[in-house]
């Protein structure tokens, strides 16, 4: 039987909160690029009410860019600052009975762990001993094995990948997979055959445990909703990853 995980990252937009009842596990801003108190206790309540594991979408402390551009911080300061991140939503998943299963970094974070040596270990610093979530055949995945970190290896449905099978830098006007149609069938090569469709029209290898829908995107619940039943009519089972039930309480 294929199983594949289906996240979505929260706690950043009312529209991408509706979006948790599709998914089984959330990934929840914490302070860097979104989020607050509030959100992080409202999403926490929607993630353990639809059966979802919890993560921490931690980033660059860069609310006024959303933490999708890399900005020039100290590596102390960084770490400083993805520690209290995950300390908060922690707190919040504890009060609700509970337990964080994985780090998720965001954005120009996420990036920045293919191509900085500092920014990796400061994430498995930050992270203890959860699993971490990096894109599938990345530097950042082997670096991670490398070091012992449990991976969620991620593809993502709605962004589109280059021949090398990296992801579509997000400037470029075909970074993203907009209709729910074509998010669809690209989740299901994803996880039946783990492909993608490069721009240029090629195949190429993406073996991931989890794919990923981002929120913050117009009509984000019909396109989740869109890939869980296009996985589930191929006879995918949606389940989160093993390794991400290790939780920190």
């Amino acid at each position: 039987m294929i199983s594949v995980d289906l996240n979505v990252d929260a706690g950043e937009t009312a529209d991408g909160d509706q979006a948790v009842a599709a998914a089984s596990s959330v990934n929840i801003a914490c302070g860097g690029h979104a989020g607050d108190r509030a959100t992080m206790e409202q999403t926490v309540r929607l993630a353990i009410a639809a059966g979802c594991a919890v993560g921490a979408h931690p980033s660059y402390p860069d609310r006024e860019g959303f933490g999708r551009i890399r900005i020039n911080i100290s590596l102390d300061d960084l770490y400083d600052s993805i520690q209290a991140q995950i300390d908060a939503l922690n707190a919040v998943v504890r009060a609700q009975g509970a337990a964080l299963s994985h780090v998720k970094p965001h954005g120009a974070l996420y990036h920045a762990m293919n191509e900085d040596p500092g920014t990796i270990e400061v994430m498995i610093k930050a992270a203890g001993r959860l699993p971490i979530v990096a894109a599938a055949g990345s530097p950042s995945e082997d670096e991670l094995r490398r070091k012992g970190v449990h991976v969620i290896r991620e593809g993502f449905a709605d962004r589109r990948y280059r021949s090398d099978g990296r992801l579509v830098e997000r400037a470029h006007p075909e970074a993203l997979i907009d209709t729910p149609e074509d998010a669809a069938k690209q989740a299901v090569l994803l996880a039946t055959e783990h492909e993608a469709v490069s721009t240029d029209g090629h195949r190429v290898k993406v073996e991931c445990d989890t794919i990923c829908l981002h929120t913050d995107q117009h009509d984000a619940m019909v396109r989740v909703r869109a890939v869980r039943e296009s996985l589930e009519e191929q006879g995918v089972i949606i389940a989160v990853p093993s390794c991400s039930n290790e939780g920190r309480q």
